[in-house]
């Protein structure tokens, strides 16, 4: 079918969209659940075969204008009444014919990443405070978006009354976003280093670098930590460098090894106690169906299992030949040492730090942004009183944050509708 729409266009302009495509689409309250948003009918229940009848734009309350198109051929299984109409917004059509990623979804966009070096991300960070986050909407919409644009946000004056269990402000924090990640550390889980501390986890220690559980399956997207405590230290500085910048630079500058990141497997394990995960995944990840926009990278070397092998077989017993693997996993080496050389710039271009006080909150996208902590030495506190630093940490799955910023977004679109109206009644 031929659309030709002047709506939401500086220039009208005309596409040919598959019939069913728009039968697919239609959101007819026979089509599609009003309460639940579920699909009344399959894919396969629209027949090919059906011919163009009429057509005509509507006002269809809740969605505004709509293509209102009648075929000759029913979809099966919904009412008779309806089984040869389909219903699909004019602002959906009209974000397609735009151009628009993902068809124009009708609950907004996803904002692109903003790849940032360290100079860039001090003039975009996003601070936000708590009291706004946590009570104005529109706050809490300019956060998100920041974080999933940057993949990193910072919020101020969190209060830490509460330090110990998993009833924490953090938990308040997050669940003001959606549901918490529980991991085998719990919902909450704290990162706590004091002096002659038994676990080397919770020491004084350096921590360079890394992604949190790229072992999973599916790893966490979203991380939190909010500073409890940092007093009589020296040293702990947080940093943090943004992959998705350092995979840019790569694809721009050395091509073959950006390849090579994106289709040579690592191996991530992690076995200890009543525990043992292991998944090969490629460094980059990309988007379905590109060659170079990235879903996630995954670096990790802490928590890297023994390289995979692919083309052993290819070995005669005896001949002495080497595998395919042998230059495969030097190609590995020389891409993972350029990569590894821009994360440990010594000049500092990549990498943002900042020292986390008490009542500060980081959140961040484990699945782009490599985190890390430089070591600390403690200090005799004045009186004899006890010091150390102590973060409170969480997990989010991706979806929690963009479910949260479409309803939010929506909910923007249509205030903003609903003063327009008003400004002409």
């Amino acid at each position: 079918m031929h659309f030709v729409s002047p709506h939401a266009l500086s220039q009208p302009r005309t596409v040919s969209l598959p019939n069913i495509f728009l039968r697919d689409a239609s959101i007819h309250p026979d089509h599609v659940h009003p309460s639940s948003q579920q699909k009344l009918f399959r894919t396969t229940d629209v027949p090919l075969e059906g011919k163009l009848v009429g057509y005509g734009v509507h006002d269809v309350p809740g969605h505004g204008e709509c293509l209102v198109t009648e075929w000759s051929t029913p979809v099966s299984g919904v009412s008779p009444k309806s089984a040869k109409l389909s219903v699909v917004p004019v602002d959906f059509l009209a974000g397609i014919m735009k151009g628009d990623a993902e068809h124009a979804e009708r609950d907004g966009h996803v904002p692109p990443a903003r790849p940032w070096d360290n100079e860039q991300l001090e003039k975009t960070i996003q601070w936000t405070d708590y009291e706004a986050f946590k009570n104005d909407d529109q706050a809490l919409l300019q956060t998100l978006e920041s974080l999933i644009r940057d993949g990193i946000i910072f919020l101020r004056n969190v209060p830490t009354d509460a330090k110990e269990g998993h009833h924490t402000e953090l938990r308040n924090l997050v669940e003001r976003i959606g549901s918490l990640r529980r991991t085998w550390y719990g919902d909450l889980w704290d990162v706590k280093a004091v002096e002659g501390s038994l676990n080397i986890a919770y020491t004084n220690l350096d921590l360079g670098l890394h992604m949190d559980l790229t072992h999973f399956d599916n790893p966490p997207r979203y991380q939190f930590l909010h500073s409890l405590q940092n007093t009589h230290i020296r040293g702990g500085l947080s940093y943090f460098v943004d992959t998705y910048a350092l995979a840019s630079y790569l694809h721009t500058h050395s091509p073959s090894s950006f390849q090579t990141l994106c289709t040579e497997p690592v191996r991530f394990e992690y076995k200890n106690g009543p525990h043992h995960t292991k998944f090969v995944r490629p460094t980059f990840e990309l988007v379905d169906g590109s060659t170079h926009a990235l879903h996630a990278v995954n670096y990790s070397p802490p928590f890297q299992g023994p390289l995979p092998l692919e083309r052993l077989a290819n070995t005669k017993d005896g001949s002495g030949r080497e595998s395919d693997d042998a230059d495969r996993l030097a190609d590995l080496h020389s891409a993972l040492s350029e990569f590894a050389s821009l994360c440990d710039d010594a000049g500092g271009k990549w990498r943002f730090e900042h020292q986390l006080e008490p009542g500060e909150c980081v959140v961040f996208d484990n699945r782009r942004v490599l985190h890390a902590r430089t070591a600390f030495e403690f200090l005799e506190g004045k009186g004899g009183e006890e010091g150390g630093r102590w973060l409170k940490g969480a997990y989010m799955d991706g979806d929690e944050v963009l479910s949260r910023w479409r309803v939010l977004k929506a909910k923007q679109r249509e205030d903003v509708a609903k003063r327009g109206r008003t400004l002409f009644t």
